[in-house]
């Protein structure tokens, strides 16, 4: 029995319901947040969403989960413990989509002045492109779709790239001032862990548990590979 089996199943007791129930709503609030504080930094607009509440959202969600994955253990001992496993994994992503979420929306206080001009385009690309990977993300977690899972990965592929560049040209002089240079390039490289947390979790749809966190490089070999 694949995890997302067992966790649509009719018979799954209480503690499995809670805890699917939370990391949903980490990963909805996660989606927000990000939405928030990119809008802050890259968009220069207010942010009227409490980030530090919404992460200590998170946080108390992840300890519910937590809670509740050890009542399981303690009341099925032999029910297979890998599901587990794979979703304390998970819900360790998502928290720290909340970290870096607020930390994005905390930069904005460090730039001298508005992010406007070229230099911010491609985050803003990036950001664009991430949001739409939450979306796949969250889908193909609650369906157990291994089509938009393996999607998420190809995007977090070209995130990779795109960051790598955008951190290449800002180190290289492209942008106006020493302060605009530092903050996009911690923005970019925050908005590249975020990626990397989202390409997580949809691995644990494509993967067993021994193998999560793989790249979309190796899925396409899976894929393209005969049995």
């Amino acid at each position: 029995m694949a995890l997302f089996d067992w966790l649509k199943g009719g018979d799954r007791p209480a503690q499995v319901d809670d805890a699917f129930a939370d990391l949903q709503e980490m990963l909805r609030i996660g989606d927000e947040m990000f939405g928030a504080a990119c809008g802050h930094l890259l968009d220069n607009e207010i942010l009227d969403l409490d980030l530090e509440r919404r992460d200590d959202e998170i946080d108390r969600r992840e300890g519910h989960l937590r809670a509740a994955v050890q009542a399981y253990l303690a009341s099925q001992p032999g029910r297979p413990q890998v599901y587990a496993l794979k979703l304390l994994g998970i819900v360790q992503e998502a928290e720290r989509i909340g970290d870096l979420s607020k930390s994005l929306g905390d930069l904005a206080s460090l730039a001298t002045r508005p992010r406007l001009g070229p230099a911010v385009l491609p985050l803003r690309n990036a950001r664009n492109e991430i949001q739409a990977m939450f979306t796949l993300t969250r889908s193909c977690f609650r369906e157990n779709d291994v089509t938009r899972a393996e999607a998420v990965l190809t995007l977090h592929e070209e995130r990779k790239r795109e960051i790598q560049s955008i951190i290449r040209d800002l180190a290289t002089g492209r942008s106006d001032s020493v302060n605009e240079a530092v903050v996009l390039a911690l923005a970019a490289r925050m908005l590249g862990r975020v990626s990397s947390h989202l390409a997580n979790i949809a691995s644990s749809v494509v993967f067993p548990f021994e193998q999560i966190r793989r790249t979309h490089i190796e899925v396409r070999d899976r894929i393209d590979k005969p049995d």
